[in-house]
């Protein structure tokens, strides 16, 4: 983690400064270790990991009925989000106004359409699994939409589907 230097002179201060509440007793020196690397920025390390989970090696998430429980999972979560979702994957806006049409009041099946027949099946194929996992993860995560949450659990929601599909068969 990264600390300012202010931040370091501030401390620093607080720790030479402070004087023995009782002066018969000695006290021992607080001291501190900070780390310092410049590689990891804050935000990147009060993320939690991704890639840890055993979803991330296994080949075939975006495949068949585990790839459609993945997106409706997700669909449930985003709700009206998902046209800034449709936008970040650049799904174009005639066919997002058109499943507002075709479909309304179901944002939950808009979204599925969308992910699953204009984003998916269009812009995705000759993409492996980890491609079409970053590029989802990057569209939630952009500012307009703002699901970090749901990019941070994406591998979650894919052990979770997993695991209902085998519990199914």
């Amino acid at each position: 983690m990264r600390v300012r230097t202010s931040a370091r002179a501030a401390l620093y201060s607080i720790i030479h400064t402070t004087q023995p509440q009782n002066p018969v007793m000695t006290q021992r020196p607080l001291q501190v270790a900070l780390i310092d690397t410049p590689s990891t920025s804050l935000t990147e390390s009060l993320q939690p990991h991704r890639g840890l989970s055993t979803s991330t090696t296994q080949r075939n998430i975006f495949k068949g009925e585990l790839a459609d429980s993945v997106f409706r999972s997700l669909c449930h979560e985003l709700g009206s989000e998902w046209q800034s979702l449709a936008t970040q994957l650049s799904v174009p806006y005639q066919s997002v106004s058109k499943l507002q049409a075709d479909v309304p009041r179901d944002t939950t099946q808009q979204c599925f359409q969308m992910l699953r027949e204009h984003w998916f099946n269009r812009q995705c194929t000759g993409l492996n699994d980890q491609q079409i996992k970053t590029r989802l993860m990057q569209a939630l995560s952009h500012r307009t939409v703002g699901r970090n949450d749901l990019a941070d659990r994406l591998d979650l929601i894919i052990d979770e589907a997993r695991h209902v599909i085998e519990n199914q068969q």
